[in-house]
């Protein structure tokens, strides 16, 4: 006859493995994720703002246009931004091409830090 294990009975311990890819994460996947369309909502909410209160030359820093590269879709908008249904319509796709963008660029540096951090404890000790 089979034992069974009761309800809240102590696990083993499980073994420490330096090599392990989720052994020492401070973040998850979805916290990375959130994090860059929060910055990529932030980003666009700033310059429209600008945009909105007539002051986005504030965003020429000598021959950059900060503009373009904080949010490079905002090349699709149209003069009536906020005044017509098409103009309010291609400002939240612009809006959510930035987001996706921001989320590519943070899941990407994410992945590529864990994968230094793995490299970089996997080398052999030398003598």
């Amino acid at each position: 006859m089979a034992t069974r294990k009761r309800f809240g009975a102590r696990q083993s311990r499980t073994v420490y493995n330096p090599f392990e890819p989720t052994y020492g994460v401070l973040v998850n996947t979805r916290t990375v994720l959130l994090i860059g369309t929060l910055l990529g909502i932030a980003s666009s909410g700033a310059v429209l703002t600008l945009l909105w209160f007539g002051v986005a030359g504030v965003l020429q820093v000598g021959g950059t246009d900060l503009m373009r590269l904080l949010w490079p879709s905002s090349v699709m908008l149209v003069m009536g931004w906020r005044r017509t249904i098409p103009g309010i319509m291609i400002t939240a796709s612009a809006v959510a091409i930035n987001c996706l963008l921001y989320t590519l660029i943070a899941y990407s540096t994410w992945r590529l830090v864990r994968l230094f951090r793995r490299v970089e404890g996997r080398r052999p000790v030398s003598e």
